[in-house]
């Protein structure tokens, strides 16, 4: 049977974001080995019916040497397990993935799933990564990127040669999964609730968002807040659990933790809000599309190529409390009806573009072109 093997930094990134792709795999005979660091999700993945190996990684770390440590152990793996094909996802994963790859005579696929802050700020570690870019991913059969802005940065700094880089629309969204709590839509008459989905991080706005709720509920509780995620204490972003659960305090408020059922949070709510700074095709938001919900987001990449102003959402301004507090409160005065209407035009695009099906059907048509090739 021909293995296939996916590479993440993450367990939770593979099963959240990935599982439909492994079961795909698996119906078409194919044997799927998942590569990642252990978590709470990497039993998950063997629940699909995958195989997982563990290996250890720093995703954020910067030491050189537990890097190279990386980069040999997918090597061995990659020569042990003698895939048809490897999908890397994540910055490390596809930097070293293609690199092991490239030595053990692998095809590999790189999935950039946005590129993230080391290329908003200017920085010696930026200038690093993109030297890694460059160098690692002329070895992969294709580069796939999420959205147009991060393929022609890719093309136009000369990261990636042109004819490797392919656009796909995200990891896409179960469409069949994601779908409209009509009762709760139509009937809902209290306080608008707004849910922001995804880690708490502060590239993802959420500071911002946080303050933007607490001026706006201060004399009275015109709305509410939920929040859903995980501190990825990690993440040179992240923001400590003592401050997040702190959250929970400020009238309006609630943190929720974390959760793999994100529907069952959007079916209660009015709106999907995702101040973030960058992000590659943030699937938080087509989920709320596919689920009918307009989505208040700001405009930078990714998130500009999902919702488009006042036709399924709001944009603001990155960084920004005024401009955020102008786009929510917009959203509390709208009507209704043009709300709903927002929600409607919200999935109506989620299924003729960002459907599941269309992303799993153009990996699995490259794998199967380069499979023999």
């Amino acid at each position: 049977m021909n293995k296939v093997v996916l590479s993440a930094n993450s367990s939770w990134y593979l099963y959240n974001f990935r599982s439909a792709t492994i079961s795909e795999l698996l119906n078409r005979n194919y044997s799927v080995v998942c590569i990642s660091p252990k978590d709470d999700h990497s039993i998950l993945l063997e629940n699909l019916g995958a195989e997982w190996i563990d290996i250890k990684l720093d995703s954020n770390g910067i030491n050189p040497i537990s890097d190279v440590i990386f980069l040999f152990k997918l090597f061995n793996q990659y020569t042990k397990i003698k895939p048809v094909a490897v999908f890397n996802f994540t910055i490390k994963n596809n930097i070293y993935g293609a690199i092991a790859g490239y030595f053990a005579g692998i095809k590999t696929f790189s999935n950039i799933t946005g590129l993230g802050t080391v290329f908003i700020n200017r920085s010696f570690i930026s200038i690093i990564v993109k030297m890694l870019y460059k160098f690692s991913q002329s070895k992969p059969e294709r580069v796939f990127c999420q959205n147009e802005e991060d393929l022609n940065i890719l093309q136009s700094n000369n990261l990636v040669p042109s004819e490797k880089l392919i656009l796909l629309p995200g990891s896409g969204v179960n469409i069949n999964k994601f779908l409209p709590n009509l009762d709760y839509l139509n009937g809902s008459e209290g306080k608008l609730r707004f849910l922001f989905a995804g880690r708490m991080l502060k590239d993802k706005g959420i500071l911002e968002l946080v303050n933007s709720f607490k001026k706006i509920n201060q004399s009275e509780i015109l709305c509410e807040l939920w929040l859903l995620g995980f501190a990825d204490t990690k993440n040179t972003t992240s923001i400590s659990l003592a401050e997040i659960t702190s959250w929970s305090q400020i009238p309006g408020i609630k943190w929720y933790g974390s959760t793999n059922q994100v529907e069952d949070f959007l079916s209660q709510v009015d709106v999907a809000i995702l101040p973030s700074y960058r992000e590659g095709m943030p699937r938080f938001l087509l989920e709320a599309g596919a689920m009918q919900i307009p989505s208040i987001t700001t405009d930078v990449p990714g998130c500009r190529n999902i919702i488009l102003h006042k036709f399924n959402g709001l944009i603001c301004k990155p960084r920004s409390e005024n401009s955020l507090i102008e786009a929510i409160t917009q959203m509390l005065k709208m009507s209704k009806n043009k709300r709903l209407n927002m929600g409607i035009n919200a999935r109506n695009l989620v299924l003729e573009k960002y459907d599941e099906r269309i992303v799993i059907e153009k990996t699995l048509q490259f794998l199967n072109d380069n499979k023999d090739g």
